[in-house]
C-alpha cells in the first residue's frame, strides 16, 4: 500500500506515522488498516484521494489489492467581518476578509471631523484603542463605533440672490468646515456676509462649525452714477449734476437751450447724439454733456437790418429837412 501526503500534514497508519512520503508498506491482503490525517498547524484536512475517496478522518480501509492513498490538506483560513456604526472609517475598509488561521491582523478606526471613536465590539486586543489587533484563531466579526457632536448653521438672504447651501437651517458635525457661496440675482450685487465666516467680502468662503451659527448673505441692486453737464447756455433734464440709477435703467434726457442759443449735440454714450430729446442706458458710471452754441445771424437778416437802417435814416433826414424849410 502506497500512502502519500501533500504539504500541510502527515498520515498515521494504525499506530505508525511515516517520516517520509510516499510510504510504501507491504500489508497482507484482506487486512483492515486505520488511516488518520494529521494536519500541521495552520492547515486543515480536506479529504482522501486515490484509492480512497472520503472526507472521513480517521478512516478504515481494507487492503484487498494494491492501494495508493493521498491525504489532502489546505491552508486554514478564518473570516473577519469589519463593520461601522456611526460616522467614521476603518482600516481595513468595512467588509469581509479571509486570513490564514492564527495570523494577527492590525485594525484602526478614524472618526470623521466632529466625531469621536467610542470603541470596538467583538474580539479585539483592546476594545478602547482606535488602533489595535485581532487574532484570527476563528471566524470573527467586529464593529467600530463612533459618536458625533453637531451644530446648526442657519443661512439667510437679504436682497435678491441665492446661497449654497440653500437658505434655511442645516446640521453639521462639530468643527466641520462648510463651504458657502452667494449668487446675486439679475441686476443685483453681493455686498458681503453678516456673521462668523472666514472672509465676509468673498462670494465663496467657509464657516467653521465650532458652535451654532447664523449668517446672512447681503445683496443690493446694482447702481451707477449718471453725471449731466452743460457746455454753453442752456439746461438739461434731469438737472445738471449727478444722479444714481439701477443697472440697465433707461433714462430720458432733454437739452433746453437758452434764448439766443441752440442745441448742438450730446457728448457721451446716448441713443441719438443729435437729438435734443434722447435717452441713455445705464450700464456703468456715465458722463453726458449737452453742447449749446449761440445762434448765428443769417445774410438775409443782415440785409434786412441794413435796409431798415437806411430807410430809418432817410425818413429822419426828410423830416428834418421839412421842418427847416418851414
Amino acid at each position: 500500500m502506497n500512502v502519500s501526503s501533500i504539504e500541510g500534514g502527515k498520515v498515521k497508519v494504525d499506530d505508525f506515522t511515516p517520516i517520509e512520503y510516499p510510504d510504501i508498506s507491504t500489508i497482507t491482503k484482506g487486512v483492515f488498516v486505520t488511516l488518520e490525517a494529521i494536519p500541521n498547524e495552520g492547515y486543515t484536512f480536506i479529504g482522501w484521494s486515490g484509492s480512497l475517496s472520503s472526507e472521513e478522518n480517521p478512516v478504515t480501509l481494507e487492503v484487498d489489492c494494491a492501494k495508493n492513498v493521498l491525504a489532502n490538506f489546505s491552508i486554514t483560513t478564518r473570516k473577519l467581518s469589519i463593520g461601522i456604526e456611526g460616522q467614521g472609517s476603518v482600516f481595513p475598509p468595512a467588509g469581509t476578509y479571509d486570513y490564514v488561521d492564527g495570523i494577527i491582523v492590525k485594525i484602526s478606526a478614524t472618526p470623521q471631523t466632529g466625531c469621536q471613536f467610542e470603541g470596538w465590539t467583538g474580539e479585539v486586543s483592546n476594545e478602547n484603542a482606535a488602533s489595535t489587533s485581532v487574532i484570527m484563531d476563528q471566524d470573527k466579526s467586529i464593529i467600530a463605533k463612533f459618536s458625533c457632536s453637531t451644530h446648526t448653521l442657519t443661512i439667510e438672504v437679504q436682497g435678491r440672490g441665492s446661497v449654497t447651501p440653500s437658505s434655511g437651517t442645516h446640521s453639521y458635525n462639530k468643527d466641520t468646515s462648510v463651504e458657502i457661496t452667494a449668487t446675486p440675482g439679475d441686476g443685483y450685487q453681493f455686498d458681503g456676509w453678516t456673521g462668523d465666516v472666514e472672509n465676509v467680502r468673498q462670494v465663496q468662503t467657509t464657516v467653521t462649525m465650532d458652535s451654532d451659527k447664523t449668517i446672512i448673505a447681503n445683496f443690493s441692486e446694482k447702481s451707477f452714477i449718471l453725471t449731466l453737464d452743460v457746455e454753453g447756455a442752456g439746461s438739461v433734464t434731469p438737472s445738471a449734476g449727478t444722479h444714481r440709477y439701477g443697472e440697465n435703467a433707461v433714462v430720458d434726457i432733454k437739452a433746453i437751450p437758452d434764448e439766443g442759443y441752440k442745441f448742438e449735440s450730446w457728448t457721451g454714450e446716448v441713443d441719438d447724439v443729435n437729438s435734443a430729446s434722447t435717452s441713455v442706458t445705464i450700464q456703468s458710471d456715465t458722463t453726458i454733456r449737452a453742447n449749446f452754441s449761440k445762434k448765428s445771424i443769417s445774410t438775409a437778416t443782415i440785409i434786412g437790418i441794413v435796409l431798415g437802417s437806411i430807410i430809418v435814416i432817410g425818413v429822419i433826414s426828410w423830416v428834418v429837412t421839412r421842418r427847416l424849410s418851414t
